[in-house]
């Protein structure tokens, strides 16, 4: 399954925030392109994240766009998951990083504290209903971390399925993954966890993307996140943050694979258009050497 995160990862990077009726159209024609998997924003406090304003109304509008779609939104602390079950969400996407200087700028916490908090809301989630993904930033390295330990990784997302987490997710954050290092991870969290339960949040340029997307498929993952265009990355990385594995790119990979997503690629690169047109000159820097 490929989930869409144009409207959360894709958008923080922008200096301010899309119009709501221009995401309401985005996220009407993911919908209608075939995405069953939206991530509509995060639950920010808006001076921390002004780009994320109004995700809550975005989520009650809407409610309904498709049978069977499924929209989620990021949550960072306890009232972050309120306002995520007030506007009607049913699903919520958790993570810490394992970095110290990126969980502290991206959390303020430091990663002992950052895996605490996650375990605390996955618990309150599966409290109150919601299903819970979870992820694992700079799961490939990090700044100033090499290659976490797999057995670390593994044993992380044993406790927080034990905790009530259902999708578990390893992101890329900083573009370090390489194809032969992904499979082993993946080998090793195969026996702990369904591998259809395992997805990747990549980051990376085109050629990476590919080739680690077509690792982790290959190996039995079954959800990748994905962004129109590539539009994205982690604002609290040093330096230019890589971007998003393209959804285009993604589903071209996939088909030639042998294992075309449900999802109309036509539909995508219009959508791609449209999304380059609203941001006009206001595009970034990554978006536009990926886009090109």
């Amino acid at each position: 399954m490929l989930e869409d995160q144009t409207l959360r990862d894709g958008l923080q990077i922008l200096p301010r925030a899309l119009p709501l009726a221009r995401r309401l159209e985005l996220l009407r024609g993911l919908a209608d392109a075939g995405f069953q998997s939206v991530q509509i924003g995060s639950m920010a406090r808006p001076d921390k994240m002004p780009q994320m304003i109004g995700a809550e109304r975005l989520a009650r509008l809407a409610a309904g766009a498709r049978p069977g779609l499924t929209l989620s939104a990021l949550v960072f602390n306890r009232q972050g998951l309120e306002r995520a079950l007030a506007c009607g969400l049913g699903k919520v996407a958790l993570s810490a990083s394992l970095s110290e200087p990126h969980s502290r700028a991206n959390l303020g916490l430091d990663v002992a504290g950052g895996l605490a908090r996650l375990g605390e809301l996955t618990a309150l989630a599966r409290q109150a209903g919601l299903r819970a993904r979870v992820g694992l930033q700079c799961a490939f390295g990090g700044p100033g971390l090499a290659a976490p330990p797999r057995e670390l990784i593994a044993r992380t997302f044993a406790w927080l399925a034990d905790l009530g987490a259902q999708e578990f997710f390893l992101a890329d954050t900083a573009g370090l993954a390489r194809p032969n290092h992904l499979r082993g991870i993946i080998a090793e969290l195969g026996r702990h966890l369904p591998l259809e339960a395992l997805g990747l949040h990549l980051h990376g340029r085109p050629e990476a993307l590919r080739a680690n997307l077509l690792a982790g498929w290959r190996a039995g993952v079954g959800r990748f996140d994905v962004t129109l265009g590539g539009l994205g990355g982690c604002p609290f990385l040093p330096g230019r943050a890589p971007g998003n594995l393209p959804a285009e790119l993604a589903i071209a990979a996939l088909q030639a694979a042998g294992a075309p997503p449900a999802i109309d690629p036509r539909a995508v690169e219009n959508l791609g258009r449209r999304l380059r047109a609203m941001l006009d000159e206001n595009i970034p820097p990554v978006y536009s050497a990926m886009a090109s």
